[in-house]
């Protein structure tokens, strides 16, 4: 420990009771917020979709598909008896999909359950290890800070996304204190099998934590490559750390060869579709893909000003030497890995873990560095961080009624037709989430998430109409539903516009409509069961016409 972090120590424990910290209350706080703000949430968007259960992105229901064909169907994809490498978050699949097997009753619940479980755990986390933001005596501004911090880290919004994020993030909380453990010494066998297994979880959660396993790798090994380069005698429990390191290594990369083994076996790409669709990955050259595209990864860096701030902070507390430098270290590794090989935004969610992780090693790190020794100045910092980096993260969380409300008029109610009249039939669409879930039946996805051979043809020059409409023969695509003017491009010929729902408030020109295509042969009963289910949607944020 530091001389400042020393007498900080001596500080706190001379403190009287009545200003020491209350982790009680403050969990206890922080969990009411959270609450309140969720089902405030969920009050509202139950209110803008006539009481239908409604996540704020079409993808959650891509791996509620995913997991209850696992579950009942034996079937790795988005259509039972078709493999298709369509989520690179395995481990959520099968662990929502076992679920489901237990309690199928309220299998579309799940998600909203286990992400509300995770981020108490989470709190449980902040509550216990930082005392920044913590309650101590009647501090008014602390008090507030606690019941703002769910929304800072976003969790209300993490919750109804229904994606695997939340979980995600509190086991990389765990896995880091894991890691700080062992840096300070405890490198046990027992700590050391055990952050192997941590490792292989998290990364089957999501296998972005890779990179975050490369920095926890590099801040365990350094000691001993720097006194093996400097001649000197190595650090101690040196065997333990190459070990670790080791482990570093395999565990995240015993998942990826085997998700890529098993793809390859099913003759697709080594890495999910989502994945190659997204990034750059599989590049036409391996240059291409490992050489770092700053440009990309700015992209990614500048979208989200807080985790510009936080990244800040981390940089300086290394160069001040705080005692979390290593943890500091393998969390900037991971989060340049993440900004360079993967992705930010789509809601805010891809860098949640990052964040959150960022956020309690800021607050723990506080207390120890220079600019935060005036009490004065770390009231202020901490409020501005509080109340004006967030504030896209706000915005997202107020808007998430909204977004669900957009879901349900759009994808929910696109879904609701073809289950009605395309069942048992297969059916053409780009926004597949909300479409499988409820439509049982074949599935070409324009967008490729959940269809190899679109997949092959964007990557390999043919992703066009020609090639469509070979598939939807091939398939016996009984319909097809559209996002226009993106997706227009892609229709097959030969097939007949039957109805266009236009978006009201569309502010994205390339979202403006969903249009629904048929075989001309078969236009003519489309729009008849068109004018039917017409009669009983949902018209709050479309307006639908037959052409």
């Amino acid at each position: 420990m530091t001389a400042i972090s020393a007498i900080y120590a001596r500080a706190r424990s001379s403190a009287p009771a009545d200003v020491m910290v209350n982790r009680r209350a403050t969990f206890v706080t922080a969990v009411a917020a959270l609450a309140v703000m969720t089902l405030l949430m969920f009050g509202v968007t139950l209110l803008l979709t006539h009481g239908t259960l409604t996540y704020i992105i079409d993808d959650a229901y891509i791996h509620l598909t995913m997991a209850r064909n696992v579950a009942f169907h034996g079937t790795w994809g988005m259509v039972p008896g078709e493999f298709e490498s369509s989520s690179s978050s395995p481990g959520w699949v099968l662990f929502i999909g076992g679920l489901m097997r237990a309690v199928p009753a309220i299998a579309e619940w799940l998600p909203f359950v286990v992400n509300a479980a995770a981020c108490v755990g989470i709190l449980a986390v902040f509550a216990r290890h930082q005392e920044v933001i913590a309650i101590r005596g009647r501090s008014a501004w602390r008090i507030a800070a606690v019941v703002l911090l769910p929304a800072v880290l976003f969790l209300p919004a993490l919750i109804q996304l229904g994606m695997e994020h939340s979980l995600h993030a509190v086991l990389v909380l765990v896995l880091l204190l894991q890691l700080e453990r062992m840096l300070r010494g405890q490198l046990t066998w027992r700590r050391i099998a055990g952050f192997g297994l941590l490792l292989l979880v998290t990364t089957a959660l999501r296998l972005e934590t890779a990179g975050l396993a490369l920095g926890c790798g590099v801040v365990l090994i350094a000691p001993c490559v720097i006194s093996a380069v400097r001649r000197r005698s190595q650090p101690q429990h040196a065997t333990r750390r190459i070990v670790a390191f080791a482990v570093s290594a395999i565990a995240p990369a015993a998942i990826i060869l085997t998700i890529g083994l098993v793809d390859v076996a099913h003759g697709q790409y080594f890495l999910p579709n989502s994945i190659v669709e997204k990034t750059h990955l599989l590049s036409s050259t391996i240059l291409g893909a490992v050489i770092p595209d700053l440009r990309w990864m700015w992209t990614n860096l500048s979208s989200d000003p807080f985790m510009l701030a936080v990244i800040g902070f981390g940089v300086i507390a290394v160069a001040q030497g705080v005692r979390l430098r290593g943890v500091w270290v393998a969390w900037l590794i991971a989060t340049f890995f993440q900004a360079t090989y993967a992705q930010f935004g789509w809601y805010e969610r891809y860098q949640a873990y990052l964040l959150i992780a960022g956020v309690l090693l800021a607050l723990r790190s506080a207390p120890e560095m220079r600019l935060f020794q005036v009490r004065s100045r770390q009231v202020i910092a901490v409020a501005a961080m509080l109340l004006l980096l967030p504030l896209v993260k706000y915005w997202n969380i107020v808007g998430g009624p909204n977004a669900a409300a957009n879901q349900f008029s759009q994808q929910h109610q696109m879904a609701q037709f073809l289950s009605r009249y395309y069942d048992a039939k297969t059916v053409m669409a780009n926004d597949i989430g909300h479409v499988t879930w409820l439509h049982s039946g074949g599935l070409v996805d324009m967008w490729a998430l959940g269809s190899f051979d679109v997949l092959a043809a964007q990557r390999n020059g043919y992703y066009n109409a020609t090639f469509m409409t070979a598939l939807a023969a091939q398939r016996h695509v009984a319909a097809v539903a559209e996002y226009s003017p993106s997706f227009d491009f892609l229709v097959p010929h030969g097939f007949a516009k039957v109805a266009t729902w236009h978006l009201r408030d569309a502010g994205d020109p390339r979202w403006q409509a969903i249009v629904f295509w048929a075989p001309a042969a078969d236009a003519p009963a489309m729009r008849s069961h068109m004018r039917e289910f017409i009669a009983t949607m949902s018209q709050d944020r479309v307006v639908a016409q037959i052409d």
